[in-house]
């Protein structure tokens, strides 16, 4: 989490940064993302490696991985389908850990952890992971985080790092007008996205730039 002293918030990057545990959690998604993309790129990798990253509330590890399609017509959400659900929301192996969660979470997830994102006529999108969100209903809204679960996490820490996130949701949470007639709402922050351009991004057909 951050912190409000500088010296106390370069520690807690510091800490992220050099946490074994935390970097192998952060290596099992990108290894993921990037054995499910590579049967559809020509080139496929992290050029900019794992680097920290931060919101008001939180340090992350974030890895950029960028790739060119063999065809560039592929649409954007036959990738999205491919790459969900990512080992960051379900585990690995990924129909063992589904029947678990299915067993183990007291409530439904609904739209926590879903794809949330859009596609154009072209193929042409942008999809994220709804990790950290809120479902608004008229001026009431229902905060969603979670943690991911490896060994040597440890269970204080991870419900920690989970009440953080929480609490970024609640800071940037705007329900608007009073009542619960209001049509439901989906509002999402994530660090872990997939954008993809059959036409150009970055001056290159068929590119393809995913995060986590």
């Amino acid at each position: 989490m951050r912190q409000a002293d500088p010296v106390a918030d370069a520690a807690a990057a510091a800490g992220l940064a050099g946490s074994d545990k935390d970097r192998r959690e952060h290596a099992i998604v990108v290894e993921y993302i990037l054995d499910t993309l590579a049967p559809f790129c020509r080139s496929l990798g992290t050029p900019e490696g794992t680097r920290l990253t931060s919101t008001r509330s939180m340090w992350h590890l974030g890895t950029p991985i960028e790739g060119v399609l063999k065809d560039e017509g592929l649409p954007s959400a036959v990738l999205a389908a491919r790459l969900h659900p990512t080992p960051a929301v379900c585990g690995l192996p990924c129909n063992r850990a589904e029947e678990l969660i299915r067993k183990l979470e007291p409530v439904p997830r609904d739209y926590y952890a879903g794809a949330v994102g859009w596609t154009d006529a072209h193929g042409d999108g942008a999809w994220h992971v709804a990790i950290r969100c809120a479902e608004i209903c008229g001026a009431e809204a229902r905060l969603y985080a979670g943690a991911g679960i490896v060994p040597g996490s440890d269970p204080e820490a991870e419900v920690a790092e989970t009440g953080g996130r929480r609490l970024e949701g609640q800071r940037r949470g705007r329900p608007a007008g009073p009542g619960g007639d209001s049509p439901r709402h989906m509002a999402s922050r994530s660090r872990q996205g997939l954008h993809c351009s059959r036409a150009q991004l970055r001056g290159r057909p068929g590119h393809l730039r995913a995060r986590t």
